[in-house]
């Protein structure tokens, strides 16, 4: 009898008695024991401590023994399981029989009796809410294996992942479940898209856990009540739309009023020890984040860029012609996959897919819309912000630092909380240059401000 069939087997008694199924740690304990593996071993192979392993171990242990009416330790388990394997269990219909006790497994979430066994019995319990189907992914190998690392890994706890509305962080995010859902017992992917207070956005993440114990009615007392679930489960949580609870027309990551519990949520996550993962997709960031990922090891942040040679997929699928002009296109709307999309439909529609042609018009077209994009963008900035986008956006060229704070005749702290505050918008990108500072803009959004 396989591995998969022993573990199937014991996850139906485990239901039948206790109405659960084994947890993804519980079923990896099992694998491991069977295969002669220590604790440690199999800490260290799950990115986990010893110590959590020996906790859950026991656990574990203990309910097998009430489940199967023998003693169980880990010196023994191994023994123990594989005689069970060979000799105490065979499947009767619907009846599972150890050591001459029958077990009724006919209930929703059994399989049938003659179905094959999962080929990969670890699933994690998936809540995608509202999350969108991605019919075509493009790219982002790079940031997948990055995304992975830091998770997997390093066992990170908090990570903003950031872009440009359009850049794929939606997309990357739904591609990423897809590649380490195997390490996780629960992911969870909601929006933030209309701005649900903390204390709402808690209460639901806690009915998607087992009930236990009564939902609290504090806010603070839910959080602890996530972390607790966060200890006890490896959740991989996926929050999108992040910036939607920060306020427009305040500088980047200044909480509406009413939300700032969600800084407190963050700082729990963030320096608390637990096994899973918080993950904000965001067009801002705050400050306090932006200062975290410096000085805290398990917070982490990643900007998404170019698509970079993989955006010519995009322009494949579209079926534009003159290739060798390519890079031409995808360096004038920033490798953006949602602006390349919609400026490919432009020259397939007026320009029969010659991007020569459209060249030769304006290398810089703004469709409505880009410039709906543009629009909902910049109705979030300070008039601080708009002055000095304004301002660098009639230069030709790339501003030093030092030339802008001697053009301005605002103090110099208020000036660079500005520049941070752009920066944080991701519309402002700050680079080194003949050991000094120099402040660069989205050509596109250069463009739509000459167009203002």
């Amino acid at each position: 009898m396989s591995f998969a069939t022993v573990l199937q087997l014991l996850d139906d008694l485990v239901l039948s008695k206790t109405g659960e199924n084994l947890s993804h740690i519980q079923k990896t304990i099992i694998k491991g024991s069977l295969e002669g593996k220590t604790y440690s071993d199999i800490a260290h192979e799950s990115y986990l401590t010893e110590g959590h392993i020996g906790d859950k171990g026991s656990e574990l242990w203990k309910l097998l023994s009430e489940v199967l009416g023998v003693d169980i330790h880990k010196p023994t388990a191994r023994g123990i399981l594989e005689n069970i394997q060979f000799s105490n269990i065979s499947s009767e219909g619907d009846f599972l029989a150890l050591n001459n006790l029958h077990i009724c497994t006919d209930h929703p979430n059994s399989k049938e009796a003659n179905s094959p066994p999962e080929i990969i019995p670890t699933q994690p319990y998936l809540d995608l809410g509202t999350a969108p189907e991605i019919l075509r992914f493009y790219g982002r190998i790079e940031e997948l294996n990055t995304l992975e690392k830091w998770i997997v890994g390093d066992r990170c706890r908090l990570i903003t992942l950031l872009g440009l509305k359009g850049s794929g962080k939606t997309a990357l995010s739904i591609q990423l479940i897809q590649q380490i859902k195997h390490h996780f017992d629960y992911i969870i992917y909601r929006s933030l898209y209309f701005s649900p207070p903390l204390d709402k956005l808690l209460t639901k993440l806690l009915q998607i856990f087992p009930k236990s114990a009564k939902i609290p009615e504090d806010t603070e007392d839910k959080i602890s009540c996530i972390l607790n679930y966060f200890r006890q489960y490896r959740c991989l949580v996926i929050l999108d739309d992040w910036y939607q609870i920060f306020k427009p027309e305040h500088l980047a990551g200044r909480y509406k009023n009413g939300y700032e519990d969600y800084h407190l949520f963050l700082e729990k996550v963030g320096q608390k020890n637990h096994q899973s993962i918080l993950l904000l997709n965001s067009q801002e960031t705050s400050s306090e984040i932006a200062v975290l990922t410096k000085t805290n090891p398990f917070i982490r942040s990643l900007t998404l860029s170019s698509l970079g040679n993989s955006a010519k997929e995009i322009l494949k699928d579209y079926q534009l012609l003159d290739v060798d002009k390519w890079d031409i296109l995808i360096e004038n709307y920033q490798g953006n996959p949602e602006w390349l999309q919609i400026i490919a439909v432009m020259i397939q529609e007026f320009f029969r897919g010659s991007f020569t042609q459209f060249l030769a018009m304006n290398p810089l077209i703004l469709t409505e819309s880009l410039k709906n994009i543009f629009d909902k963008k910049f109705q979030r900035l300070t008039q601080s912000e708009k002055e000095l986008i304004f301002l660098i956006a009639q230069e030709s060229n790339p501003i030093y630092l030092t030339k802008l704070l001697d053009k301005q005749s605002v103090s110099i702290p208020d000036l660079l909380m500005v520049i941070d505050s752009l920066k944080r918008r991701i519309l402002l990108e700050l680079k080194p240059k003949n050991q000094e500072t120099i402040l660069f803009i989205n050509p596109l959004l250069k463009e739509y401000i000459n167009q203002l």
